[in-house]
């Protein structure tokens, strides 16, 4: 073989292999952007949940969807784009894990530039947390900015990617695997992620170490709330319908929230959320409460919580309920003092009753180097 032949036909094996690899990869469509009307060949996506960020901000760009549900990971397993709140619209969950308070703001204007007209947003508490650095994978280049004058970055980079490429393998070896319908994570990963432990004490010291205290000044701080009020007035300008909700922390986090001395800043950032959203026409429903479904015990079989930190779609469902009228276990209580209040006194006296899961949150303190933030010993007399 002459040696023009011999680079002739490596050009050509190479050319066709790349071109294999794509075909496989638009077949495939392991991040499920490349086909979102429709399944296609396989009805799961293990890779999706690696790649929330990618993946849903192409799919709400390309479907279009009436509603969007945001929030952290809480939203993204306890909220179900199928319930009959949603009836008759296109409906998709596009809560992000780990969502910090400015991504979810730039979430939410890429959805209403996308075609949004409904937005449902599930706030928590951490999510404000200003010293909570943003993550490296969040893209804006891949979202509408605040007045729609750019072009979101395309997906096509991804098709000849060697990641996506073993993407597409891993789908085909474990299609069965890891759900995603409509957006909503079926929480499946919580218990079979080997990177994630659903131990307690592991669960609460990544609140402590990551969430509430994270290096490296190991503080909280509400400075995010000017991402919070633009957001608000973004939504308000554009005549957005919007339903906000605090879901039902469990008893467990609650507590670690007193204990670690943040319930003054929790206090703060319900009146000062509820002051905003009333300011710009908008209604809070905080669920928060200390009842036999917050207070049940987390394990396998609890029908409400799949850990101290998320909630199950029985909640959600209860949550949505309420919002058509529906009454259940679950109440959505006002944001006063009062209520503040009786919140702060239902959960000491719980705590009065419970020494033993007190003391094991302010072990798990200490051990995160917080012992400066721990309140003194709850008084029961």
């Amino acid at each position: 073989m002459s040696y023009r032949r011999y680079i002739f036909t490596i050009l050509i094996l190479s050319a066709t292999l790349v071109s294999g690899a794509v075909l496989l990869n638009w077949l495939i469509d392991p991040y499920g952007f490349y086909h979102p009307e429709k399944r296609h060949f396989f009805n799961e996506r293990p890779a999706i949940g690696a790649h929330q960020n990618m993946t849903k901000a192409q799919v709400i760009r390309k479907t279009n969807p009436d509603i969007v549900i945001v929030g952290s990971s809480r939203s993204d397993y306890g909220i179900d784009p199928t319930h009959n709140y949603f009836s008759g619209k296109q409906t998709y969950n596009g809560s992000l894990r780990g969502v910090r308070m400015r991504e979810q703001k730039n979430f939410i204007v890429h959805a209403v530039h996308s075609g949004a007209t409904h937005i449902v947003w599930g706030i928590d508490f951490f999510t404000f947390n200003a010293a909570i650095a943003e993550r490296a994978d969040f893209d804006e280049d891949r979202l509408y900015n605040l007045n729609k004058t750019n072009k979101p970055k395309s997906d096509l980079e991804t098709l000849l990617s060697f990641t996506t490429f073993i993407d597409s393998i891993e789908t085909i070896l474990r299609h069965d695997e890891d759900t995603l319908m409509n957006g909503q994570n079926n929480g499946a990963n919580l218990t079979t992620d080997p990177v994630r432990s659903d131990k307690p004490s592991d669960i609460r010291m990544r609140y402590f170490t990551k969430l509430f205290f994270p290096e490296p000044y190991k503080l909280f701080s509400l400075d995010t709330l000017d991402d919070y009020k633009s957001t608000l007035e973004f939504l308000s300008k554009n005549n957005v319908k919007t339903d906000i909700f605090i879901a039902p922390d469990h008893i467990t986090l609650l507590s670690a929230i007193h204990q670690s001395g943040l319930m003054p800043a929790y206090q703060k950032w319900k009146f000062n959320i509820n002051y905003l959203a009333e300011k710009y026409g908008f209604r809070i429903y905080d669920f928060t409460t200390v009842s036999p479904i917050t207070t049940a015990g987390i394990s396998t079989d609890n029908i409400y919580y799949w850990d101290m930190s998320h909630y199950k779609p029985s909640i959600g469902n209860m949550m949505l309920d309420h919002l058509v009228g529906e009454h259940n276990l679950l109440k959505a209580s006002p944001i006063t003092s009062d209520d503040l209040d009786k919140l702060y006194h239902d959960l000491r006296v719980y705590e009065c009753t419970h020494p033993t899961l007190v003391s094991a949150i302010r072990k798990d303190i200490k051990a995160a180097g917080l012992e400066d933030r721990l309140i003194p010993w709850p008084n029961c007399s």
